[in-house]
């Protein structure tokens, strides 16, 4: 029978030390498990000669390995039995199995080492040698297996203090969220924050937020960003993703090897995954389960009221148990969120509730005189009358004044006066020359001249019917035709007269005695083409009577038909220049126009109103100058005086949307 030994090298002792420094500073990393055992057995292999060593560890189901070295191990290759780890788990230390027919069926030397701290055991080390070894001292070799087991207790230990810290850190960075969550009711601030907190406490890359919104899903909120731009890719194809998954009801990972997903719900997180370049997608919903005192008839369905994706883009992956946590947290604050909101008229109790100060013993004096205050603008605004005024914008215009029009299409040849020229009815004011007609009237006249010689030709023809030239139907044949020719030729006789006239309509005349009120006539007109209608100048009678050209808004004609209807149809306006603002004017409304029309800028209707006034109030009087009136409309309450726009504002708003 042989025993185990450790072929010494140059050094041996060195070489130990180094080895058990190694393991030290090993059981100091946050390697995993599995990783740790791996890396102790490799080191012990160079060591200690062997066949092979193993780690076991003892879980619920029974014992497992851990790790190897060496061979690798199968059910018939364990040298030991599991009576005898369960043993070594119980009684600990390190002991050697040497190979006895009587006893067991080892063919080599076996080393047990329990990895034992305190009454708890983590793990048993099992080292098989080789059958032909040099002798070693026993105790060499178990003192070193029980400093490497003390090594790989403390492992261990540094494992679980490192678990509770990261518990302790994840209890606490779960108490800061959901203070956190429960310190506004507010429903975009709960949810930025639910975003943004729940984030740093999963630990995931990217968190979002969907809520509940008109019988749909949409993302609320999304870490790291202030707003969110719902016409984004990302966004859009996560709110698909929810739209298929949150219906559910229950946590879905993808990827996820354990199970799988119907083709529509898997090409929606491929979509997500290929939009976003995420590792994983977790998705977690937010069930509203009702309160937990709920009596029994009160009992109503569990209802989703929204969810939360946690995204990977790296790194390790989304932890299950620290979402759900979070998503229990994230529900309960969005329910009361939910609830908070849905009270009736609560902007108005709220607001009521800030102002409880005001009945206070000191404040309430104050508060009385306030009321009082308040009371008395009140009844004023109802019952002192006022004076009702439209206002509106005109110009100042003479009230005999012609505008001259383009008979037709042509160009400008010759301009006669320029402005301020002092004309005279039926004085020349300008030429226009067109081509088209010109064109036209060399037609007509070379046709007439045509059809008159064809007459001629045949009168000629059949002024000797005895000769016998013609046949009695040839001669009725040109009978006819000089007929169809005469009847012709009439018609181009008017023709011509018409375009005779439409020339000397191009010759424009004044149609009154008066001014040329046109600035820049030659800028304007000289050699410029115009179209048929165009207004090409404006004549007026400066040393005649004068008017208000008003245009009152469309939006205020119904209170003046109301003022119009209680009082005079003569109503007196107020005016003032724009040239001279500080001097006030009145007049008389003399004409209301039947129609309404858009106003100068194109942009808004109103009704034309002349208004007569005193001439000579007004020492210079420029045509088309702005003037700013108010049309008084009798006596109002002060409050509608004051507030009507805004009261008719809320009218036209109250329409439009309800």
């Amino acid at each position: 029978m042989t025993e185990p030994v450790i072929n010494p090298p140059d050094n041996p002792t060195e070489q130990i030390a180094l080895l058990i420094d190694e393991i030290a500073r090993l059981a100091e990393t946050d390697l995993g498990e599995k990783e740790f055992y791996q890396e102790l057995l490799g080191r012990l292999t160079e060591i200690i000669p062997q066949q092979r060593s193993i780690a076991w560890r003892l879980l619920p189901s029974g014992w497992e390995v851990v790790a190897q070295a060496g061979s690798r191990i199968d059910e018939d290759s364990s040298s030991v039995e599991l009576a005898q780890l369960d043993e070594m788990r119980v009684k600990g230390d390190t002991r050697f199995l040497l190979p006895d027919p009587n006893q067991n069926d080892l063919i080599a030397p076996v080393l047990l080492s329990s990895v034992t701290s305190g009454d708890e055991c983590y793990a048993v080390l099992e080292i098989q040698f080789r059958e032909t070894e040099p002798k070693f001292d026993h105790a060499t070799i178990q003192q070193l297996c029980r400093v490497i087991s003390d090594l790989a207790a403390a492992y261990h230990r540094q494992q679980m203090l490192r678990t509770l810290k990261r518990e302790q850190a994840w209890w606490q960075a779960l108490d800061q969220f959901s203070q956190s969550i429960h310190a506004s009711l507010n429903r975009t601030e709960v949810c930025y924050t639910i975003a943004n907190e729940g984030r740093r406490a999963v630990g995931c890359d990217r968190l979002t937020v969907f809520t509940r919104h008109r019988g749909t899903y949409r993302a609320a909120a999304i870490s790291g960003l202030d707003s969110i731009n719902r016409r984004a890719n990302s966004v859009r194809r996560l709110e698909d993703l929810i739209k298929i998954v949150l219906p559910l009801g229950e946590p879905v990972e993808y990827p996820n090897e354990s199970s799988s997903f119907p083709s529509h719900v898997e090409a929606a997180f491929v979509a997500s995954i290929d939009e976003s370049d995420a590792r994983q997608i977790r998705v977690a919903p937010l069930v509203d389960r009702g309160d937990s005192d709920r009596k029994e008839k009160d009992w109503r369905p569990p209802i989703i009221i929204g969810g939360i994706v946690a995204e990977q883009f790296a790194g390790k992956l989304v932890d299950h148990e620290r979402l759900t946590a979070i998503a229990q947290h994230a529900t309960t604050a969005l329910r009361n969120v939910n609830q908070h909101h849905g009270v009736f008229l609560l902007p108005l109790w709220s607001a009521l509730g800030q102002l409880s100060w005001i009945v206070r013993a000191r404040t309430l004096p104050k508060t009385l005189l306030v009321v009082m205050l308040l009371v008395s603008a009140i009844a004023a605004l109802i019952g002192v009358p006022a004076e009702f005024e439209l206002q509106a914008e005109g110009t100042l215009q003479p009230v005999e004044q012609r505008f001259v029009f383009a008979p037709e299409n042509g160009v400008v040849d010759q301009l006669f006066v320029s402005h301020q020229s002092e004309v005279v009815e039926d004085e020349e004011l300008l030429q226009l020359r067109s081509a088209q007609m010109n064109l036209q009237l060399e037609e007509v006249e070379g046709e007439l001249e045509t059809t008159i010689k064809k007459i001629a030709v045949i009168a000629a023809a059949t002024a000797d019917v005895s000769s016998g030239e013609l046949t009695r139907a040839r001669y009725n044949q040109m009978i006819a035709e000089r007929e169809e020719l005469v009847t012709w030729r009439d018609s181009l006789i008017k023709q011509r007269e018409m375009l005779q006239k439409r020339f000397q309509a191009l010759t424009l005349r004044s149609e009154i005695n008066g001014q040329v009120i046109t600035a820049n006539l030659a800028e304007l007109l000289a050699g410029r083409p115009v179209s048929r209608g165009q207004i090409l100048m404006t004549v007026a009678r400066l040393d005649g009577e004068w008017e208000l050209d008003l245009l009152l808004p469309d939006k205020r004609i119904g209170h003046l038909d109301h003022a119009r209807r209680t009082g005079s149809e003569d109503l007196n306006v107020e005016f003032i220049l724009a040239t001279e603002p500080e001097t006030t004017r009145s007049g008389t409304i003399r004409e209301y126009g039947d129609v309404t029309m858009l106003n100068e800028s194109q942009t808004d209707y109103g009704l034309p109103i002349k208004v007569a006034f005193e001439e000579k109030t007004i020492a210079q009087l420029r045509p088309g100058a702005r003037v700013i009136a108010k049309i008084q409309c009798g006596q109002r309450p002060l409050g509608y005086v004051w507030f009507h726009d805004v009261y008719e504002f809320l009218q036209t708003q109250w329409f439009r949307y309800f």
